[in-house]
């Protein structure tokens, strides 16, 4: 499991992933990134937003999705701990660029907290200015959910990992880091 310091020196944790469509090694592995978690000890654990509830217009499985979130809101109930949910559409290799679109927001569960992970987020914008107004709408509808930040940049085409700091500005990053934890993410 990938862990990454904040600013504070606070442990966050990447839950182990499966890039697919929720099957039971989804359930396995986020079972055992929460045992990891209690005996490594940490801040956090993120876990990426199934592709179900991210893609609902191309993947027809809502549901799946959903039972996959409640179990990991009912291991977070059990263990007490700070798991976030974080978007992260289905990318493509060996250039991860988007497989289908970006997150569709409107179907993900507005009872959960969530990690925004900002270089996901540009993915598939035609411009910094347009991602500019995407980020301002989701921290709008969604800001109280959103608890912590996945900080990266990219081209708006593939996930790089960049800290250019060219399209989060210090002034735009002050603004949404604000009240949440936050980590600058670096790729695997």
């Amino acid at each position: 499991m990938r862990v990454q310091k904040d600013s504070l020196g606070f442990p966050h944790h990447h839950a182990f992933t499966e890039y697919s469509l929720v099957g039971m090694r989804h359930y396995l592995k986020l079972l055992w990134s929460v045992i990891d978690l209690k005996i490594r000890g940490g801040y956090s654990l993120t876990v990426h937003l199934p592709y179900e509830v991210q893609h609902p217009e191309f993947i027809r499985d809502l549901q799946r999705g959903i039972s996959f979130i409640e179990f990991g809101e009912l291991l977070k109930r059990m263990f007490g701990l700070r798991l976030y949910w974080e978007n992260s559409p289905w990318l493509k290799p060996p250039k991860w660029e988007l497989k289908y679109e970006n997150t569709r927001w409107n179907r993900i569960p507005r009872d959960i907290d969530l990690c925004l992970d900002t270089g996901h987020l540009m993915l598939g914008q035609p411009y910094k200015e347009v991602f500019y107004v995407k980020l301002h709408d989701i921290l709008k509808k969604r800001g109280k959910q959103i608890k912590h930040l996945h900080l990266s940049e990219n081209n708006l085409k593939s996930d790089q990992h960049k800290h250019t700091r060219k399209i989060l500005t210090e002034r735009r990053l002050k603004k949404i880091t604000r009240g949440r934890t936050s980590i600058w993410e670096y790729g695997s």
